[in-house]
């Protein structure tokens, strides 16, 4: 059921990457549940710090705050894929390109977050494409029933 799932949100995610552009690192983003209707629809902000190349991927830090309390927060090591048109991940991390975003199992990275109630977690998976709109894809939380979130960001700054 869980690999199941994975799949399919795999299967989405590639499917919204059509579109994507590269990490810009200079913005300041609100990672928001798409849909979600309740009092907190936001994940957190993430900020991108660049770490460089490692294989055929680019390397991001991301700095999750947690959408209740600043002072607490978490990290997620990000990987984009490098092209064969744009290589460099210097110029990646301010120039837009199409690629896929991806953290936790998903890109055999460390990754911890939190959910709509602020509760951290480990193992999270993130699988991201990057539009005019922000960053847009999903967050599949662990657990007996893995909690699959669709996530679009705002820019803050």
């Amino acid at each position: 059921m869980a690999k199941l799932l994975v799949l399919a949100a795999a299967a989405m995610a590639m499917s919204v990457s059509a579109s994507a552009m590269a990490l810009d690192t200079r913005k300041l983003r609100d990672l928001q549940v798409d849909g979600f209707l309740g009092w907190n629809s936001s994940l957190g902000t993430a900020q991108f710090t660049a770490l460089g190349r490692s294989g055929q991927y680019c390397e991001y830090l991301m700095s999750w705050e947690s959408p209740f309390n600043p002072n607490d927060v978490q990290v997620c090591v990000v990987r984009e894929m490098r092209t064969p048109s744009r290589p460099s991940c210097i110029r990646n991390e301010y120039h837009d390109f199409v690629s896929i975003v991806l953290g936790g199992p998903a890109a055999a990275t460390y990754c911890a977050g939190f959910n709509l109630m602020g509760a951290d977690f480990e193992n999270v998976t993130l699988m991201f494409g990057e539009s005019p709109w922000g960053l847009h894809g999903v967050a599949i939380f662990p657990g007996y029933f893995p909690v699959v979130y669709p996530v679009l960001s705002n820019t803050i700054l």
